[in-house]
């Protein structure tokens, strides 16, 4: 039986078919196959619109509010900067604020009013307004610290990748509670939910021992069934923190940057490599691409760029 691209609604040749008929659905599947990929690549972002430089060093992690109106970015130095009209020809900066902790990472509510600060292995996270107040200090159990935590879009709830290796299903309602979801592998690093809540992305560090290589992994969020992982030759993940992101109007690709600062776009149905872009002089470890604008994406960079 001739092979069938996975976008092609044809069927497949029966048996009564002829030679014929098999090499025209072979050429059939592939023209589709090369339709759907030249599709693929005109979502990608090709052309830098500007290159933002605001943090006294590394910067660390970008990420669009729910509405688009606002960027946040945070850096070494530990100054949370959120940016305003970042879509017009000279953003600005709208409020920058900081913490007497290292903030590795902000996650926005779904009205865009509230960040949640996650501090890595700390007991509390921080719930500020986007004028840097603090509206609440949230108390978390030990037991689920988070090393990474991403809000599930449109709920005040989150998912959390704790240092125990597990996945927690937190509520943030006026009493924290938390139920677990599964254990994962303990080369995780990040996570992230796509925008329509239907797919959960793991990122993976390397893995010497057992060669296995750096990877994104992709599950169903709702019942936790593993779809595929995504890799490529030139993406490197050996120690730092990448957080990957979802693109496209229907979010068809995951991207993520890599250790040697190339940003990556993966094809979500097949795996396949879309495209490879060579932005960043040095390690780049976020992503985010813009609710309402699925062209645009920023990325961040150890080489202190935000793009």
């Amino acid at each position: 039986m001739p092979p069938s691209c996975a976008y092609c609604d044809s069927k497949q040749s029966s048996g009564n078919s002829g030679p014929l008929d098999d090499i025209y659905s072979i050429k059939t599947d592939a023209l589709f196959c090369q339709q759907r990929m030249s599709n693929l690549r005109a979502m990608v972002p090709q052309v830098v619109r500007r290159r933002l430089n605001y943090h006294l060093d590394e910067c660390w992690f970008v990420h669009f509010s729910p509405s688009g109106e606002f960027l946040a970015s945070i850096g070494l130095d530990q100054t949370i900067a959120l940016w305003h009209d970042i879509m017009c020809p000279e953003p600005r900066i709208y409020k920058t604020f900081n913490y007497k902790r290292t903030i590795t990472q902000v996650e926005w509510s779904p009205n865009s009013q509230y960040l949640l600060a996650n501090l890595g292995y700390d007991l509390h996270r921080p719930d500020f307004n986007t004028e840097g107040e603090i509206i609440r200090e949230i108390a978390v159990p030990k037991a689920i610290w988070a090393e990474h935590i991403r809000m599930i879009p449109g709920k005040d709830e989150a998912l959390i990748y704790t240092k125990a290796h597990t996945l927690e299903h937190l509520s943030l309602g006026e009493t924290v509670s938390s139920k677990r979801v599964d254990e994962v592998s303990g080369r995780t690093l990040a996570v992230n939910i796509s925008r329509q809540g239907k797919y959960l992305a793991l990122s993976s560090k390397v893995d010497e021992e057992l060669h296995r290589p750096a990877q994104i992994s992709l599950y169903d969020l709702k019942t936790m069934s593993y779809l595929r992982s995504f890799e490529a030759e030139t993406y490197i993940n050996d120690v730092f923190m990448i957080v990957p992101a979802f693109a496209g109007c229907h979010e068809e690709l995951l991207c993520a940057g890599s250790e040697n600062g190339k940003l990556h776009f993966w094809d979500v149905e097949t795996g396949e490599v879309v495209s490879v872009l060579d932005e960043h002089s040095n390690h780049s470890g976020c992503m985010s691409v813009h609710p309402n604008q699925a062209g645009m994406a920023v990325s961040c960079s150890d080489d202190n760029t935000i793009i």
